[in-house]
């Protein structure tokens, strides 16, 4: 096909051709907005940390990962993710049966003070699926192609933009294993 046939057709479906350029171009920007709803800068990274209690997941190498890496994160590979992700989530949801002090207690409550407690363990049942999940590479890259195929299976699942070398750049500190 050479130009003048492609202006051509151009010309001839001009409502066609500028629907499909829309489309393509509404796509791109909803794909760029699902990748970035998905990502935390530095920043955010730190207050996951500090108020979350985020887990941190490092998928660099065991090298690089004990050259240096954020507090708290655990070295992983990605074949381990989908995996471990799914324990998280059957911890999340399995109910933890009352220890026997709890339950003597709460038979002697009054109902106003067991309608409390049992609001108080169902907050604490949510908070426990709403631990949020970071997965850190080099560059952001990696991490951010493993969370597209993972979302649906953790939905608090994220990724540090920009990776260790943003992390780096914002002179944020890194330990060494």
């Amino acid at each position: 096909m050479d130009t003048a046939q492609i202006l051509s057709f151009i010309t001839n479906h001009f409502l066609l051709v500028s629907i499909l350029f829309v489309a393509v171009i509404a796509l791109a920007v909803l794909e760029l907005r699902n990748t970035a709803k998905l990502s935390v800068n530095p920043q955010q990274l730190v207050t996951c940390i500090n108020h979350k209690q985020a887990i941190l997941w490092d998928l660099r190498s065991k090298k690089d990962f004990d050259l240096g890496h954020i507090t708290s994160a655990r070295n992983i590979s990605t074949s381990d993710i989908a995996p471990e992700l799914k324990k998280l989530q059957e911890r999340a949801h399995r109910k933890q049966p009352m220890q026997t002090s709890q339950k003597v207690l709460k038979q002697q409550n009054t109902s106003h003070t067991k309608e409390h407690n049992t609001k108080k363990q169902a907050g604490a049942r949510k908070k426990n699926t709403d631990v949020p999940v970071v997965l850190i590479c080099s560059n952001g890259a990696q991490s951010g192609h493993q969370i597209k195929k993972l979302t649906k299976l953790y939905p608090h699942l994220s990724y540090l933009q920009g990776g260790i070398i943003e992390w780096q750049q914002q002179k944020l500190p890194l330990i060494k294993s």
